[in-house]
């Protein structure tokens, strides 16, 4: 074999090898920024585990058949080969709610219950005050004093 046939030969088969690994890129669904410290999960193992960079972007071997992406502020997300895209968006946590069961029973509806209602009203004791001042009550005894006056004054005539 040739000297350069052996080289590009080597060379092929190191360019195959090395496209064998996919790099991806973990973002947020609602904002679209890429999220650091994602852990993922090659065929639900947990020893072949990668963590994406500050870019949020990993390297994925060929060999994969489903990824497991977990991270402590999104939803856990279960992929198939058969989803594998450039870009995987994560959903954060606050959008989710848990199982929600409401029970309740209809209200007894009560005809008199105005009735009920008045009736506690004037039965209530009114608060009565312990002393009490008017400023214009001042003005109004003396005007009171010089009406008398003068109704007796008109007696007189």
């Amino acid at each position: 074999m040739n000297h350069r046939t052996l080289t590009t030969t080597l060379i092929i088969a190191f360019s195959i090898t090395a496209a064998a690994q996919r790099t991806m890129v973990v973002t947020d669904a609602e904002t679209g920024v890429p999220i650091r410290d994602v852990q993922i999960f090659v065929n639900g193992d947990d020893n072949n585990r990668i963590v994406t960079d500050y870019k949020g972007e990993f390297i994925v071997p060929d060999t994969a058949g489903n990824l497991t992406l977990c991270h402590r502020k999104y939803e856990k997300r279960l992929m198939d080969d058969k989803e594998f895209a450039d870009t995987i968006s994560l959903l954060p946590n606050y959008n989710r709610l848990n199982e929600l069961v409401v029970k309740g029973k209809s209200p007894k509806i009560n005809m008199n219950i105005m009735a009920a209602t008045k009736m506690a009203a004037l039965t209530a004791p009114h608060p009565k005050t312990l002393a009490t001042f008017d400023f214009f009550d001042i003005f109004t005894a003396k005007k009171r004093k010089k009406t008398r006056k003068r109704i007796e004054a008109i007696k007189d005539y």
